[in-house]
């Protein structure tokens, strides 16, 4: 997807890859603690100036991004028997490459091993269907959902010299003599799941792996290859055991000159492209099929990457090349385009080994110790090499927030929440085009007729759990300007806070419309207002730190996870905080949850269903008359098919569905835990928000276009309306994340950064637009009125008739007024010279759009005594 994203880089130097902490939850309702480090002190170090920190003998090994973060690993080829145990570090930056910090956790430096397969540059990868980075070590494999904190997870790790890729919900690994896959993140299966190529060829033990999208078959297709031998296999997607795997083709005798170290799939060549420790470039059509391209005479291929539009290559001598053929071939299409150094910047000179395409199209490449950015269009630069500063306005406080550190809650005995003073909030400047300060991006909206609520969350990467220093705006005019509000997440013991440590989640701010209230969900605390201004703390109201909420009524459905299991939750406004223990029911093991409702039926009854975790839990809720409650006929479903994440959810009563939005951009429409579809809106975009009311559902984009539908059932043939810009207003660009649509359908809605206002029937601005929505111009109609036409309508000029029939039928009398001008869109009286209708005994007015055309537009009958 097309879009521009505020880019923090992660440079993974210190993957210290050995025995790394998690983050742990102690008992149900407790916060997450910090990291366990381990026996060596603390970091202190102060932020690193300049990107050439890696000491001497120091490489980098591989990179990775989601959109916001990328991860580089770095190694140490100098320690350990033969190079093969060498050392690995994590470093990340904030602020793209000007300043650098450790890891939050690193391991004792004698277990930061990496593969013991030295020269893999296929260690590191963004999992996007589970929403995590995955880095492989010697001895184990680390996940991490923002890059910066990581934990061991032992399910996913095979075996120490592996290579592995991703396609869709499946880790897919090549190593030794065999394929493998998974996709289960709690438990091991490689042994189930192992799938041996030719136990009769031992010295192969370096395989690259790439892997095509998932096909309509649900197959996943394959490539591993190493010097000897290639295979092209495949797999079902929704289970990668070794008796589902099979050989499509297999290529023998010498595939490259020495082992390769690097693979990826072209989706536009339908290619793989591989990099072998020669620095050629293999490009395989199949595992027979595979040219040695020659990309600059005299030059070497150290690194390959693709995107959409093409493939880009990096060269042993620091050059770019990029190809945007159909396919690549020595005899066809082999001709290479540079990409040249940015004017007045200095060329590289060390091989090119890294190279990651971005969301909006520019790229990040690593060489061997510097770190270069740029793009196809307009080359590229070392990040050392800043740009000339520009004259910048004077920064608000807003501006440049200042991350707070994180405290632990300390657990203290019941206090009764006091409302804060009212304040009256100072509106804040719009630094870069937004009006949120540099490094966030918006989580949720909520409104109350006029009245809007924005929830905002820091992206900078600082801080433990990357979500510090939550923001909120409020509009009092319909969302026509905003306001920053001075209000701090804060626990009883007022320490600052960040937003729910489900960080994905859109799901964490709405308007409680039977208690009058405005409702935000942090980490620590939940806090209420009347007037979306002022707020108070609401200790009884908070459950965990994690959750999602949604009202019903004059109940708070919670889902989330607590204990490392699943769990749904209930309360209202009456309940004691220490009541959610007595309220909580146990499900799957379930991650990145979402959690909608049914309204109540004629028995009192709520139907409630959460998805997350490749799972999906459907249970009714009753509230007893004694105010307690009961969960019944819980139905769970595991199901590969269901959303590994989902960050928003909906219930269409129009159209009978529960609508979710997962984390790999995907929209789901399910009747119940077990009955699900997933839908497709448009080509080349993917599903970002979904918002509905009593008549229509609306959906936001990857590429920031808006669709809306009727509420009812959504099927594969559900036919989608675009909401259109409005003339001379601001495209919208990036992803559209939360609605709020009222119903008369007018709405905002929110991407990243931006704010869009409009009308599903007329077009939508952003809010900086100065210009008005324009008036929806009324229906065309006519009726008679004493002797009088009627005409309301748009703007234009239309023929009028005025007819009189006898009791046979027969037309007897008629007069046309050839020009009858409706002016603003408005409403014009049209009276006839002659026609009196005396003789008729039926009547009828007849709107033509003109006397030449006389294409029927509108009728009515005429009345007569």
């Amino acid at each position: 997807m097309k879009k521009r994203k505020i880019i923090s880089i992660v440079v993974s130097l210190a993957l210290a890859f050995g025995s790394m902490a998690s983050l742990v939850v102690t008992a149900d309702d407790a916060e997450p603690v910090q990291p366990v480090t381990t026996d060596e002190p603390a970091t202190t170090e102060e932020p690193i100036k300049e990107p050439t920190i890696l000491p001497n003998d120091w490489h980098f090994v591989d990179i990775a991004h989601n959109g916001d973060t990328i991860v580089a690993l770095a190694k140490n080829d100098t320690i350990g028997s033969l190079q093969f145990n060498t050392q690995g570090r994590l470093y990340y930056s904030a602020d793209g490459g000007e300043t650098w910090k450790p890891s939050e956790n690193q391991p004792l430096a004698s277990n930061a091993q990496i593969s013991s397969n030295r020269a893999s540059q296929q260690q590191i990868l963004y999992w996007k269907e589970n929403n995590m980075f995955v880095a492989h070590g010697g001895a184990s494999t680390y996940t991490s959902e923002n890059g910066i904190n990581w934990i061991e997870n032992t399910a996913l790790h095979w075996t120490t010299n592996t290579m592995f890729t991703t396609s869709g919900n499946c880790l897919i690994f090549g190593g030794q003599n065999s394929a493998n896959a998974t996709n289960d993140l709690t438990a091991k299966q490689f042994a189930n799941n192992k799938f041996t190529l030719d136990a009769a060829t031992p010295d192969y033990f370096s395989l690259v792996v790439a892997a095509k999208p998932v096909d309509s078959d649900g197959n996943v297709t394959v490539m591993v290859a190493d010097k000897y031998v290639a295979y092209d296999l495949k797999f079902p997607y929704s289970n990668p055991a070794k008796a589902n795997w099979s050989i499509v083709k297999k290529g023998s005798g010498t595939i490259s000159e020495a082992m390769m170290y690097d693979a990826v799939y072209s989706q536009k060549t339908d290619q793989y492209f591989a990099v072998d420790g020669t620095e050629k470039l293999k490009a395989f059509t199949d595992a027979g099929a595979r040219p040695q391209l020659v990309v600059s005479a005299g030059d070497t291929v150290t690194g390959v990457n693709a995107n959409a539009d093409g493939v880009l290559v990096g060269m042993g001598s620091g050059k770019f090349f990029y190809n945007n053929s159909d396919q690549i071939l020595n005899s066809s299409n082999n001709t290479w385009t540079e990409i040249t150094v940015m004017e007045g910047k200095t060329p590289a000179t060390e091989p090119i080994n890294n190279i990651e395409f971005l969301d909006d199209g520019s790229f990040i490449a690593l060489g061997t110790t510097q770190i270069y950015k740029g793009s196809i269009e307009d080359g590229y630069k070392n990040i050392n090499e800043k740009d000339e500063e520009q004259p910048t306005p004077t920064p608000t406080a807003e501006a440049t927030p200042t991350p707070t550190a994180e405290a632990t809650p300390t657990p203290t005995a019941e206090v009764t929440p006091t409302p804060t003073t009212e304040v009256t909030p100072t509106p804040t400047a719009e630094p870069d085009d937004s009006i949120l300060g540099a490094g966030y991006r918006f989580v949720d909206v909520a409104r109350n007729g006029d009245t809007y609520v924005a929830l905002a969350r820091e992206r900078q990467d600082e801080g433990t759990y990357d979500y510090n220093n939550p923001k909120l705006y409020y509009s009092t005019d319909g969302g026509a300007t905003w306001t920053l509000n001075p209000f701090k997440f804060e626990d009883v013991q007022n320490n600052q806070h960040p937003i729910s440590f489900n960080k994905p989640s859109q799901q964490q701010l709405f308007w409680w419309a039977e208690k009058n209230v405005f409702v935000v969900h942090g980490s620590a605390m939940v806090h209420t207002s009347s007037d979306g201004i002022n707020w108070e703390k609401a200790e009884h109201l908070q459950w965990t730190g994690n959750a999602v909420l949604v009202p019903n009524g004059e109940h708070i459905i919670l889902g989330g996870m607590t204990n490392n299991a699943g769990a749904l939750n209930v309360t209202n406004n009456d309940r004691n905080p220490k009541d959610f223990g007595s309220t909580k029911l146990a499900v799957y093991p379930m991650t990145g949850v979402g959690v909608a409702s049914k309204p109540a039926d004629n028995n009192g009854n709520i139907t409630v269903l959460e998805l997350g975790g490749n799972s999906a839990v459907s249970v009714s809720l009753k509230y007893n008359s004694d105010g307690t409650y009961t969960w019944n006929d819980l139905v769970q479903n595991q199901n590969q098919e269901l959303p590994m994440s989902v960050y928003d959810m909906v219930y269409a009563e129009g159209a009978e569905q529960f609508l979710a939005v997962s984390a790999a951009e995907t929209l789901f429409a399910a009747k119940s835990s077990k009955q699900f579809v997933k839908i497709k809106v448009k080509d080349g975009a993917n599903v970002t928000g979904v918002s509905v009311n009593d008549e229509y559902i609306v959906v936001g984009m990857s590429d920031g276009t808006m669709y809306y539908t009727e509420n009812a059932e959504l099927t594969a043939d559900t036919k989608w309306t675009e909401i259109p810009v409005i003339k001379g207003a601001t495209k919208a660009t990036e992803e559209i994340r939360n609605f709020e649509i009222s119903e008369d359908g007018k709405f905002i809605a929110l991407s990243l950064r931006q704010i869009y206002e409009g009308d599903i029937h007329i077009g939508y601005k952003n809010i900086k637009d100065e210009m008005p929505i324009p008036t929806p111009a009324p229906e065309l109609s006519i009726s008679y009125n004493d002797g009088t036409a009627v005409i309301t309508g748009p703007e234009g000029t239309y023929a009028v008739l005025f007819a009189a029939y006898d009791d046979a039928g027969r037309l007897i009398e008629l007069e046309a007024v050839e020009v009858a001008e409706i002016a603003d869109n408005g409403r014009t009286v049209i009276t006839p010279e002659k026609f009196t209708g005396e003789e008729g005994v039926s009547g009828k007015l007849m709107l033509w759009d003109s006397l030449n055309g006389m294409t029927p537009l509108a009728s009515a009958p005429i009345p007569f005594q």
